[in-house]
């Protein structure tokens, strides 16, 4: 499916394929689509621009779309000193990076030396038939009146006049991973806004595990705290294909460190009684445990690991779609893997 992304900005395009690396959905922006809405933003909140955004293009593409919007809200100071909207623009004038440095640590002396501010972003996104909204505050940070003396920063001028609670620096000082901490609180909330709009599902990954021993195949299942039994899997992280995923969660959950089999991908999707309006989709890969030794890693998730024929292991598990999966595994294993190796 393809996700039109109202935006010009190079850096939320880019921050937002990250987000959504590992789902099956293809990001796509207006001038990728060779479209350009001169889009009238005279909302009062970011939620009214990003409406205005979406609706726009939605109704010209037929496209589902999503907008973003952005405002800058700082406590404790008066009407005419509350940024909002309008970040960049001050009585009617569009500040250079410069003027943006010194109008905010202005202000911030102005009240004392320093701000406690957050930016606020509005998501709408149109699809369906259906109008969908969330308005995210980010993280608190500082304002301060002492700019850093490095003026370098990422794109946004601001980060060198504003300090992050948790570490104690400049932006423009943090690293790319540190800024990637800062961030995921956001990109969590973006996430989970999507799924539950439901154009992209709760996506976990995992694998079958096999092993051979005395020339027979034995697959590894987990007994999970629930006692339900199950392969390895969980939570796609963002930023995370779905090999990446999947191979994280078999060392997180059994300690062993494989690479997948190419060539067998099964997908198990699912509405879940109690979140009708949420799709869970569980993605299925392939990995051979040659001489590693399992071991709970996991402890309050896992109960037990076990290695079992696959007549025991269909025994065990409880829903029809794993037996399934764990049974097109085994065909898979004997038709390809095997015959490629001459056995």
């Amino acid at each position: 499916m393809q996700l039109l992304y109202a935006t010009s900005n190079e850096s939320k395009i880019c921050n937002m394929r990250y987000r959504l690396k590992g789902y099956e959905i293809e990001l796509v922006t207006p001038k990728e689509i060779g479209i350009h809405i001169d889009v009238e933003e005279n909302g009062t909140t970011p939620i009214e621009n990003a409406r205005l955004k979406a609706k726009a293009y939605s109704e010209k593409t037929g496209i589902p779309t999503l907008a973003a919007d952005s405002g800058l809200y700082i406590d404790g100071v008066s009407e005419n000193d509350q940024p909002g909207l309008y970040v960049r623009r001050v009585n009617g004038k569009t500040l250079s990076d410069d003027e943006m440095i010194s109008h905010y640590s202005s202000l911030a002396a102005k009240y004392g030396g320093k701000l406690n501010a957050r930016y606020v972003t509005g998501l709408v996104l149109f699809w369906g038939g259906d109008e969908y909204s969330i308005e995210i505050p980010d993280d608190d940070f500082y304002i301060i009146s002492e700019p850093n003396d490095d003026r370098i920063h990422r794109g946004n001028p601001l980060d060198v006049v504003t300090i992050c609670p948790g570490n104690g620096k400049y932006f423009n000082d943090c690293s790319l991973d540190e800024l990637s901490v800062l961030a995921s609180s956001f990109d969590k909330k973006c996430i989970k806004f999507l799924q539950e709009s439901g154009i992209i599902p709760e996506k976990s990954c995992g694998a079958v595990v096999y092993s051979m021993k005395d020339g027979y195949m034995e697959y590894l299942l987990v007994e999970e705290a629930s006692g339900f039994h199950s392969f390895p899997k969980g939570h796609i992280e963002i930023g995370e294909s779905e090999e990446q995923a999947a191979i994280r969660e078999i060392m997180e959950e059994t300690g062993l460190d494989l690479k997948l089999i190419s060539g067998f991908r099964k997908v198990s999707e699912y509405v879940p009684a109690e979140r009708p309006n949420i799709k869970r989709q569980v993605v299925y890969f392939l990995a051979e445990n040659k001489d590693q030794k399992p071991r709970i890693v996991r402890t309050q998730e896992v109960k037990t690991i076990k290695n079992l024929k696959i007549e025991d292991a269909l025994d065990l598990l409880e829903y029809e779609d794993s037996r399934i999966i764990l049974t097109e595994a085994d065909e898979y294993i004997n038709d390809i893997v095997m015959k490629s190796r001459g056995l």
